[in-house]
């Protein structure tokens, strides 16, 4: 995806003039008729970011432009059929790009970048402790409800588990992910990270808890991620502190 990502950015920056830079912006991009986007592009003066967690996000993958325009192969940009807006971006009517606003609801929204489930963040304000800095980043779990174009990875309609670009619904799969991270943790010092929806119940919370208890995972190295909208930023604070935000 995120080779394809680089050659849709080098095709707009040919395409575009110098001076009118038609490609900055915060984009989505939604493959054929799915309602739901799949990746979150933003482009500057002079970097690329895909799924980046958008403003007051950390966890960026970054690329020069000049290092895109250097290594990307010209001849492979093969688009038969292309429209640009001033908002708008299709690719052979199956590839769009919707230009977003740096807005309160593209905050929510990218919450769920790049990720094959929706969540609707927990809102709370944000606190100067509960900065990323104070963590070891290390597994992540995201959970949420299925984006249109995944409804075959998983349970529709219900909450799925997400452990890096698959879905995990399953306590064997979540233990064997989890005890494999845990035997690389005896080497390197990390925290857990749980994205979950507002609407998660206690008892699915407390079951992950309990799956990543029975191998000696303690709780002081997981954290939750929430959201503010006030202050568009992200914050983490541990799991001890989840059962004042969900039922």
């Amino acid at each position: 995806m995120k080779k394809n990502l680089l050659f849709l950015t080098t095709l707009l920056i040919l395409i575009s003039c110098n001076n009118d830079k038609k490609y900055i912006g915060h984009w989505h991009e939604y493959i054929g008729n799915n309602k739901d986007f799949s990746e979150c592009i933003v482009i500057k003066d002079s970097t690329f970011s895909i799924d980046k967690y958008t403003i007051g996000g950390e966890f960026d993958y970054y690329e020069d432009l000049n290092f895109i325009l250097q290594n990307v192969y010209y001849d492979s940009l093969i688009f038969q059929n292309y429209k640009i807006k001033k908002d708008f971006i299709s690719i052979n009517d199956s590839i769009k790009w919707i230009k977003q606003e740096e807005d309160t609801q593209t905050l929510i929204d990218d919450f769920s970048a790049g990720l094959k489930i929706k969540i609707e963040p927990i809102i709370h304000k944000f606190s100067e402790k509960d900065t990323i800095d104070n963590l070891k980043l290390g597994p992540q779990f995201f959970i949420g409800k299925l984006k249109d174009f995944a409804f075959k990875d998983g349970i529709k309609g219900q909450f799925n588990v997400q452990l890096n670009d698959k879905i995990n619904n399953d306590d064997n799969s979540l233990l064997r992910f989890l005890f494999i991270r845990n035997c690389d943790s005896q080497n390197y010092d990390y925290n857990y990270l749980i994205s979950a929806d507002k609407d998660i119940s206690k008892t699915y919370i407390d079951n992950i808890r309990k799956l990543m208890g029975t191998i000696n995972i303690k709780e002081k190295d997981i954290y939750f991620r929430y959201l503010d909208t006030i202050a568009f930023k992200h914050g983490y604070k541990n799991i001890k502190e989840i059962d004042e935000f969900i039922k």
